[in-house]
């Protein structure tokens, strides 16, 4: 059985996640809306490393922040974002752990489409 392959079996990367990135949507009036356009499905260890509830417009925001862990892939950046069904998760930083680029880490911020 190959490492990747033992990854996926052994749960570490058991998410099937969506990357998304800023794109102009063309309308049906000639113009276009901003949107998100799929770049890839890729494999993903998902983890909720901590939450926050801050104060937005006089009522309390959940946030749920979370380390998502996929193979290295250039080009990834917190302009972007994950989807995972109907969760969205706002990439708030992206960077290799060991300079090997066999993993990349993403910080997020889960979010409410």
């Amino acid at each position: 059985m190959s490492a990747a392959r033992r990854i996926v079996a052994g749960g570490l990367r058991r998410h099937r996640i969506v990357v998304e990135a800023p794109a102009e949507i063309p309308d049906a009036l000639g113009g276009a809306r901003p949107g998100w356009a799929v770049l890839a499905t890729l494999w993903a260890r998902i983890e909720a490393t901590g939450g926050r509830e801050p104060v937005e417009a006089g009522r309390a925001e959940g946030r749920t922040e979370t380390r998502i862990t996929l193979r290295h892939r250039p080009g990834i950046d917190p302009r972007m974002r994950f989807r995972l069904g109907a969760r969205i998760f706002l990439i708030r930083a992206v960077f290799d752990p060991d300079g090997r680029r066999r993993d990349l880490v993403c910080l997020c911020e889960e979010t409410t489409p």
